[in-house]
């Protein structure tokens, strides 16, 4: 056995001088961490609850876990002369990177936040992933590097005229969407670009085909976040590749005017001696991935607030290949890893106490309020309580690339130099 007082072994197996190593107070059955080859790794320190806000505490300890977070505080720390608010947000990730145990207070940064969204200004009990992205909006408002307040211009699609119109000036078949998702993708970074986007901003693609005259639409949107339904037509579903089957790559029905036709293509067939038959359909897939996936899963009734208790399993590790649209080349390969979870035990949307599991430094934590306890390498996952899941790319690399309108190799499109002609003509 070990004795109580156990100094940790230095190279070799000699001890290390009392004054050069940390003395813990071990139980006798106890092995040191480095003779398991593990480093000593103290707590991160948590957030003091100031009244119901176990909710911004838990996303808040989320977001600081993520591999983005070191340059989203760089930049924040860049803007907090001009911003209360980005010095607030700086400030307090900083405490949770750089210090260890105890807790800290989100006081100043809830202030700032209540007085640029009303909606977290009366101390009452919200939903984590609500402010998870008023977080994230108002950083990037803030850290917006176009300095634009123009609206936001309006994106083409595909259609059988753009697409012909592209063909015709020599683009390969293949790659009249990716020219068109990229053309959209500009356009957004001239209104909306910053470490926000960089991090968290991927890609979508969505096409309505009409069954009745067999036109098709393609358009492509951005996202911050992926909100998932938890439950389909057949019932609850079980795991997160169930949800996202339920979502992506699947045919829905959908009420949509069609342009060639001029008429609403559901109702269509209801105002006619026909059988009644959904005239529209609607497919819609991942198209481009950001190095950081923020899921929220969906729990509660839009109507009542009441919660969907039922298990979804969200994994350690996710490869989003099944979801992303086949004609849609990815620089960096979809495979995630869980960095993080918002959990949620209660009833309602308005009721209930929220907790986070997240990882620091290779080493899982359980962050409820102040309280902060150690699971290891591996987190005890609450299946039915888990809301929101924060996932990070592999092979990124670790750094975040700063994508700008004019310098199509830094976006995650693949743009050949010879279409830029034509991308800009459209």
């Amino acid at each position: 056995q070990v004795s109580a007082d156990v100094p940790f072994m230095a190279a070799g197996g000699a001890a290390e001088s009392r004054d050069a190593v940390t003395w813990f107070r071990l139980p006798s059955s106890c092995i040191p961490f480095k003779a398991l080859g593990l480093e000593p790794q103290a707590l991160s320190p948590g957030l003091t609850n100031l009244g119901n806000s176990c909710y911004l505490n838990a996303a808040i300890q989320c977001i600081a876990s993520t591999s983005s977070v070191a340059e989203l505080t760089l930049c924040a720390h860049a803007a907090a002369a001009r911003s209360a608010f980005a010095a607030a947000f700086a400030d307090l990730i900083s405490s949770l990177q750089t210090t260890r145990s105890g807790s800290r207070s989100a006081m100043r940064l809830i202030q700032c936040v209540g007085a640029l969204d009303d909606r977290f200004s009366s101390g009452t009990q919200e939903d984590a992933h609500e402010f998870a992205l008023a977080l994230l909006g108002l950083l990037h408002d803030t850290l917006n590097r176009t300095g634009s307040k123009d609206p936001p211009l309006e994106l083409p699609e595909v259609t059988p005229c753009s697409r012909h119109k592209l063909e015709a000036a020599g683009c390969p078949t293949s790659m009249v969407e990716e020219v068109v998702a990229s053309q959209c993708w500009r356009i957004g970074l001239q209104r909306e670009a910053s470490i926000v986007t960089d991090a968290y901003q991927g890609q979508t693609r969505t096409r309505n085909h009409c069954r009745q005259c067999q036109y098709s639409q393609v358009r492509f949107e951005p996202f911050l976040d992926l909100s998932l339904c938890t439950i389909s037509d057949t019932g609850p579903l079980g795991t997160l590749a169930d949800v996202l089957t339920a979502t992506f790559n699947r045919a829905s029905a959908v009420s949509w005017h069609c342009p060639q036709c001029q008429i609403d293509v559901r109702a269509w067939a209801a105002h006619t001696s026909r059988v009644p038959q959904v005239s529209a359909g609607q497919t819609c897939s991942l198209w481009k991935l950001p190095p950081t996936l923020m899921v929220y899963l969906k729990r509660y009734d839009g109507c009542s607030s009441a919660k969907l208790g039922h298990s979804v399993e969200v994994p350690m590790e996710l490869d989003l290949t099944p979801w992303v649209s086949p004609s849609s080349r990815q620089k960096v390969d979809p495979l995630y890893e869980l960095v993080g979870v918002v959990e949620h035990e209660g009833n309602s949307l308005r009721h209930g106490h929220y907790t986070a599991q997240a990882r620091r430094g290779g080493v899982w934590h359980t962050f409820d309020d102040s309280r902060v306890t150690s699971s290891g390498s591996v987190p005890h996952l609450r299946h039915d309580r888990v809301t929101l899941a924060f996932y990070q790319r592999r092979g990124d690399g670790g750094a975040l690339v700063r994508q700008d309108p004019e310098t199509p190799a830094t976006w995650p499109h693949a743009h050949p130099a010879e279409w830029g002609s034509t991308l800009h003509s459209m």
